[in-house]
């Protein structure tokens, strides 16, 4: 892997702590959550990121969406309660597509999934 990418995956690491669970050497799992002061259920999402090889320089990141139902039993501490919000397939969409709005002005791949 590019010395870049790793520092980034470190970077990245350092910042999310506990909410980021490495699944490889190029690949990572985010779990993005909004933080309040309250009691608030404002939910949370998961993000699968690979960097392939040849990322920064030459190859794009590939960025998968999905509802953190799908990878709850890998953060427990988010204190995360059955029966989970499973967005519908408009919601999942609408979802992909702020996503892909915001990383669009960086080099990168975008997909968005519901749990199957």
């Amino acid at each position: 892997m590019d010395e870049e990418a790793a520092m980034e995956i470190e970077a990245m690491g350092s910042i999310m702590e506990s909410d980021m669970i490495t699944d490889g050497p190029n690949s990572f799992l985010l779990c993005v959550a909004p933080e309040t002061d309250s009691t608030e259920v404002v939910g949370a999402l998961a993000m699968t990121t690979m960097l392939p090889p040849g990322y920064p320089h030459s190859a794009a990141a590939v960025v998968r969406v999905s509802s953190l139902a799908t990878h709850a039993h890998r953060f427990p501490h988010r204190k995360l309660a059955a029966p989970f919000f499973e967005p519908t397939a408009e919601q999942d969409a609408a979802l992909g597509a702020a996503v892909a709005a915001v990383v669009e002005n960086r080099a990168g791949a975008f997909e968005a999934s519901s749990p199957g």
